[in-house]
């Protein structure tokens, strides 16, 4: 398969599941930033688990079980608290959500077998998302924190009447 088409549907899935769910993309990305965590830290043991019941272990079985830790909170995130987006939030949801999307990205690329993370590699639009990867992951954590900041209802502090 093309790289770049590869590269646009790792993309454009998690945007067009968030957005056709209507989930509030600070959730799902918190639940990415959930899933790297667990994948950087479970992964040996999982592994380790696959092996002990599957004999013809590979790369892409590796793969696999990786990117499944990583994008499963956030799959869970997408399908449970769908419709967390109502009205004109949506607009404002669309820029987090694509940020998001761009993060899934970053993520699940490393992650790959390697024939097809090599070829991934080599393209220019990698290139220069590996150069902005800084900016965007920065950019992904404020929009979420932002949205989430300006949703919370329950942090207002209410005046008690006697």
């Amino acid at each position: 398969m093309n790289p770049l088409i590869l590269i646009a549907l790792i993309a454009i899935v998690p945007i067009a599941l968030m957005l056709l769910f209507r989930t509030k993309a600070a959730l799902v990305f918190m639940a990415l930033c959930a899933g790297s965590i667990l994948a950087t830290f479970s992964s040996k043991a999982v592994l380790d688990l696959t092996q002990m019941f599957y004999s013809n272990y590979s790369y892409v079985a590796e793969s696999f079980v990786l990117i499944t830790l990583l994008l499963l909170p956030a799959l869970l995130t997408i399908v449970l608290l769908r419709r967390t987006v109502t009205g004109p939030t949506f607009i404002i949801n669309i820029v987090p959500t694509i940020l998001t999307g761009v993060t899934a990205l970053l993520l699940v690329v490393p992650l790959l077998p390697p024939g097809v993370r090599f070829s991934i590699f080599k393209t220019e639009i990698w290139g220069q998302l590996v150069q902005y990867q800084g900016v965007i992951v920065g950019a992904a954590v404020f929009m979420s924190c932002l949205q989430l900041w300006s949703s919370s209802k329950g942090l207002k502090h209410k005046k008690r009447h006697k």
